[in-house]
C-alpha cells in the first residue's frame, strides 16, 4: 500500500498518475488506501478541470480579410462586355480579357461573371452592390 501523500492535492496527483499508467480505479484505491468513490470523484474532477482548460487554451484563429481577386481590376470591362453582348459566354469574356492583358485564369472569370450553371454571363456583375 502506497501512502506517500499528505495533502488532498498530493492524493489527486498520485491518483492521476496511476490512472494515466493504466491502473483501474479499484487498484488505485487499494494501493493508496482510499475509497473507490474518492478515486472516482478526484478523477472526475481532474477530467472536468482539463476540459475547462482545453476550452480556454484553444483560441479561435482570427478571421482574415478576404483577398482581392485578380478579376476585381477588370470588373468595369466585364460589365461593359456583358452589356454590349447579351449572350456572351464566360469563355469569350476570358479570351477578350486575356487579349487585353488579364493574367488570371478561366475559372476566376467563370466564377466572377456568375456562370455556375447557366450559359450566358449576366448574374454576378449586373446585380447592384
Amino acid at each position: 500500500m502506497i501512502t506517500a501523500w499528505r495533502t488532498r492535492e498530493e492524493l489527486a496527483h498520485q491518483i492521476t498518475l496511476l490512472a494515466k499508467q493504466g491502473e483501474t480505479r479499484r487498484a488505485i484505491a487499494r494501493a493508496l488506501g482510499v475509497s473507490r468513490n474518492t478515486v472516482r470523484k478526484l478523477l472526475d474532477a481532474h477530467a472536468a478541470g482539463r476540459e475547462d482548460v482545453a476550452q480556454i487554451a484553444v483560441v479561435a484563429r482570427p478571421s482574415r480579410a478576404p483577398r482581392p481577386s485578380k478579376l476585381d481590376a477588370w470588373k468595369p470591362r466585364v460589365v461593359a462586355l456583358i452589356l454590349k453582348y447579351a449572350d456572351i459566354t464566360a469563355q469569350h469574356v476570358f479570351e477578350i480579357l486575356r487579349a487585353e492583358g488579364f493574367t488570371g485564369g478561366y475559372s476566376v472569370v467563370k466564377l466572377g461573371v456568375g456562370l455556375g450553371g447557366g450559359r450566358t454571363a449576366r448574374r454576378c456583375f449586373l446585380t447592384p452592390e
